[in-house]
């Protein structure tokens, strides 16, 4: 057949070289065994240390036994090669402790290529034996070269001793996993609002994860970002992070976290910081799982408490005025002084517009926990610069309760109070309550609608709106025939800015005739010395439009000479009315009649028989205005 030099080129290939010396690695004196290693720890402590040595051999030439070649100290060329990863990132990475029990660093050398080597001393015994121990910076799979040259001395010739040892592991001692913001840290996580605002949820900050050397045999978990170096050469895909909350008081959720793995690659030099996310409020620790590492077991590690994460944002949601609920609520107006219902949902999100279910009261973690934080306000926008009526804003509670990240306001006992100073009649008003909260991370909300100083920039959120009305109850004195019965108009009238005129849009004040209070200071004489004649009509009074209708009732009396009334034609009298308004519990609706500066109720007066006139009038009214 035919063959072919493989170098092509005519010159005769290298003869192949037999040698009946060496030097061999040995671990507990077994051959290339050299085992797992950790970066920064010597090989030789315990738990775990090997007696490694470096034996110089050579074949008795009558016996074919291995014996020492060279005894005493010597000079041993010594190297490491980076087998994978594949180059070395730690220059001269490896230490070796020589005759004079000194570490003594050794060059280092990519996969393949092994040229450069550092002069160790190494003092070997009688058998050829040298031990040693050796120390690696950083991780990953080496091995080990050894070379020695000896001169020709008589009968032996001149020759190099070469060795190389098995390929073995070098892992991190650990893993560290911290947040590098100076204001990352919480020491006092049971505390929720102790510990100063870090971010807010759902923002990323920065998470470093490094595995680190070894410091001492007592490390763990935060222990590893304590002055350990770190293992450049270190790369391992697929590394899991995990969360938890930390708190030692209640919370809701954990929530989730935005990066929940990550490859170590060449390029991160054993260090990456990744952009973390957690989605809660509160006080978390990261970590990383247990890692497979070339077969072994890199145990999993913790960070330090990382926190205080806060909410981004409030979210104002179901805002509304229902008017005049203490009876039962409705219509389109409210007096003044009188109940209204304010109801409105806070809500704290992340930065992704969820709710962060541990922003609440019993965590500790709620921060809005003030009514002043809530910022209200309460303006006729109508006015230019708008009407400011927040001093007037009454009825708001002052207790704040979140629960898994709301807040709920329900009041049934907001009101807007009537003007103290000077004691006058004002409005009609066209009230926005609103509100911009604050809280003492400056959480506010996103967006507002309402302009409460006239900048030209919406600087509160809008509750809710209604019509607040300065308003009185009116009773009409009244006289006529005693022949028939008599009518006393009731009237709801309110303050439309020049005078008082009637309120048609009140169908919801009621009253009873338990409500009146009714007397009589006439002479004897005037009823046939019968004072419980008119304690008799008090029985027969009746209100129409109850509750009123347009604004508008009727109370209406029985007259003296109605047989109900138990009088006769002719006499004549008069009821003193007055409605009380405590027992109507519509105190809103007195008001000053009297010009003296305290409020009064209404009171009337219905005469009977007072005047007959021409006996063609059947009923006359006095009309005359106030």
């Amino acid at each position: 057949g035919t063959n072919t030099d493989p170098d092509d080129g005519g010159v005769e290939d290298e003869p192949l070289v037999f040698s009946d010396t060496a030097l061999r690695f040995y671990a507990d004196s077994i051959y290339n065994t050299v085992g797992t290693q950790i970066a920064g720890r010597s090989s030789g402590m315990t738990p775990g240390n090997q007696t490694l040595t470096l034996r110089s051999i050579q074949t008795n030439t009558d016996t074919g036994a291995c014996e020492a070649r060279v005894t005493g100290t010597k000079t041993v060329q010594m190297a490491f090669e980076c087998v994978n990863p594949t180059t070395c990132k730690t220059n001269d990475g490896v230490s070796v402790t020589d005759a004079t029990l000194m570490l003594k660093p050794i060059s280092d050398n990519p996969l393949g290529s092994v040229s450069s080597f550092t002069n160790v001393d190494l003092n070997f015994d009688a058998m050829g034996t040298a031990n040693w121990t050796m120390v690696y910076l950083d991780a990953g799979q080496i091995a080990l070269h050894a070379s020695m040259d000896l001169p020709a001395v008589a009968p032996d010739p001149a020759v190099t001793l070469v060795g190389t040892s098995n390929t073995f592991t070098s892992i991190p001692a650990g893993i560290c996993v911290s947040a590098p913001d100076m204001n990352s840290d919480c020491a006092t996580p049971g505390v929720g609002a102790g510990c100063s605002a870090f971010r807010k949820a759902g923002l990323g900050f920065d998470l470093n994860v490094k595995a680190v050397a070894w410091e001492n045999d007592m490390e763990s978990n935060t222990d590893f970002c304590s002055g350990n170096a770190t293992t450049p050469n270190f790369q391992l895909p697929d590394i899991s992070i995990e969360h938890e909350h930390t708190s030692l008081v209640s919370f809701t959720s954990s929530g989730d976290i935005g990066t929940s793995a990550l490859d170590m690659l060449a390029a991160d030099n054993g260090e990456k910081v990744i952009v973390q996310t957690v989605s809660e409020v509160g006080v978390f620790t990261f970590n990383t799982t247990n890692l497979n590492y070339f077969g072994e077991t890199i145990a999993g590690s913790t960070s330090a408490n990382i926190g205080r994460f806060y909410p981004d944002h409030f979210a104002l949601s179901s805002g509304s005025i229902e008017n005049r609920t203490d009876l039962g609520g409705g219509g389109s107006f409210t007096y003044m002084d009188e109940n209204f219902k304010l109801s409105y949902t806070l809500t704290a999100q992340n930065s992704g517009n969820v709710r962060t279910q541990n922003y609440s009261t019993a965590s500790g973690f709620a921060r809005l926990d003030s009514l002043g934080e809530l910022n209200y306000a309460a303006v006729d926008v109508g006015f230019t610069p708008p009407f400011d009526l927040f001093l007037r804003l009454k009825g708001i509670g002052p207790s704040l309760a979140w629960v898994n990240g709301e807040l709920i306001i329900s009041e049934n006992t907001v009101r807007i109070k009537r003007k103290i100073i000077p004691p006058a009649p004002d409005g009609p008003f066209s009230v926005d309550i609103g509100i911009a909260p604050i809280d003492d991370d400056s959480v506010t909300l996103t967006s507002y609608d309402l302009d409460v100083n006239g900048s030209g920039t919406s600087d509160h959120a809008i509750v809710g709106s209604t019509r607040i009305l300065y308003g009185r109850m009116v009773l009409e004195n009244t006289f006529g025939s005693e022949l028939i019965d008599l009518n006393m108009p009731m009237q709801a009238e309110y303050f439309d800015g020049s005078n008082f005129i009637v309120n048609l849009d009140d169908n919801l004040s009621g009253f009873s005739t338990s409500d009146l209070i009714l007397s009589n200071d006439v002479e004897t004489g005037q009823i046939g010395g019968n004072i419980q004649v008119l304690t008799g009509q008090i029985s027969q009074a009746s209100i129409a439009n109850n509750p009123l209708l347009l604004g508008d009732a009727n109370l209406t009396f029985c007259p003296p000479g109605n047989p109900a009334c138990t009088a006769t034609p002719g006499n004549a009298g008069y009821i003193d009315v007055q409605l009380d308004l405590t027992l109507t519990s519509m105190e809103y609706l007195r008001f000053d009649w009297d010009g003296d500066g305290s409020i009064d109720d209404p009171t009337a007066t219905a005469t009977f028989g007072i005047y007959s006139g021409n006996p063609v009038n059947i009923y006359i009214r006095q009309i005359y205005q106030q």
